[in-house]
């Protein structure tokens, strides 16, 4: 059997979806965002949880504003990541106002220095759900994420419901997954 370099095959496969986003027309995309939304919070594991941990989208991603301004109203807690500088770790911290965010590591808003750290003593496995990014996952739930392994990491020591929302265009049957890498629990698409 020949041996795969997983950097080479990941790579490969990000710029493939890249090149779909990309091309996607932008009344497609708030379409696809919206209907993607619906479907998040109609799930049980959304209206059940007290702690939504999520990011904070890029022009490529999902939307996730209308998730953030959602759960506000719903009266969860909504936690973000922030880099934490000089490592591949990161914080999520608490942020109840989108102005609470500044433009961080790899031009990523992430909230300011400031925010307060949510324990992972605070989250459990009903209680809290975690909106992974990634470029692509297949229907098994590992994922392909920006290469860096920062969500890998958290998601090693997180025991709640992992969430995976992207387009369909970018759900692929089977990818190889690296020995660190993790499935979600959870996967929505348009």
């Amino acid at each position: 059997m020949q041996k795969i370099d997983l950097r080479i095959y990941k790579k490969e496969i990000r710029e493939q979806i890249r090149s779909i986003r990309r091309n996607m027309p932008l009344e497609v995309k708030n379409k696809k965002d919206k209907i993607i939304f619906n479907k998040l919070i109609s799930l049980n594991q959304y209206r059940w949880s007290d702690v939504v941990i999520m990011y904070v989208s890029k022009d490529m991603e999902v939307d996730t504003q209308m998730l953030f301004q959602k759960a506000i109203k719903d009266g969860k807690t909504v936690a973000v990541p922030r880099c934490i500088p000089g490592t591949r770790q990161m914080d999520m911290c608490i942020v109840t106002r989108l102005d609470e965010l500044e433009r961080g590591s790899y031009g990523i808003m992430e909230p300011k220095s400031s925010c307060k750290i949510l324990s992972m003593d605070n989250i459990t496995e009903n209680q809290s759900i975690c909106i992974v990014p990634a470029f692509c996952c297949d229907k098994y739930g590992y994922r392909i994420g920006y290469g860096g392994g920062y969500y890998d990491r958290y998601l090693a020591n997180y025991k709640g419901i992992k969430i995976c929302i992207n387009y369909s265009e970018c759900i692929k049957d089977k990818l190889i997954p690296g020995k660190y890498d993790l499935p979600v629990n959870i996967i929505v698409t348009d």
